[in-house]
């Protein structure tokens, strides 16, 4: 069985897209945010959404914190950001009762995919012979 040939189904789970702190990731933000599964007891469900990652193309699961997820929601009203791209990255912060929290830096960018397209040089048209007059 050395030599097969895999081909996909159907993606059951998707990788979840880490943010790495002060470190800008882009996104194309597919579904709107919604709630996760509860996993456990003790906390409330994560805020999530399906993403491409611009960079490597890959779908995946986007943790929502819930100041962005206020921004999102604010901002862009009936789930307007969905099929946009955004720049986004999180610095660490400290609330007023000291507790640390994600502050987000979110940017809304041009579609990288139709800015290449608006870059790429038009097809030449043959010249048409004149009609006569």
């Amino acid at each position: 069985m050395a030599n097969f040939k895999v081909t996909k189904v159907r993606q059951v789970t998707l990788a979840v897209h880490k943010i790495i702190k002060n470190t800008e990731r882009y996104f194309l933000i597919c579904t709107p945010i919604h709630e996760g599964k509860q996993i456990d007891d003790s906390k409330r469900p994560a805020m999530l959404c399906e993403a491409i990652d611009l960079e490597s193309g890959e779908l995946g699961l986007l943790i929502s914190p819930t100041v962005m997820t206020k921004e999102m929601f604010e901002q862009y009203p009936k789930d307007g950001y969905v099929g946009r791209c955004f720049s986004i990255s999180f610095t660490l912060g400290k609330t007023a009762a000291g507790n640390t929290v994600n502050i987000p830096s979110i940017a809304e960018i041009a579609d990288p995919r139709e800015v290449e397209e608006s870059l790429k040089p038009s097809k030449p048209t043959k010249p048409t012979k004149l009609e006569a007059a």
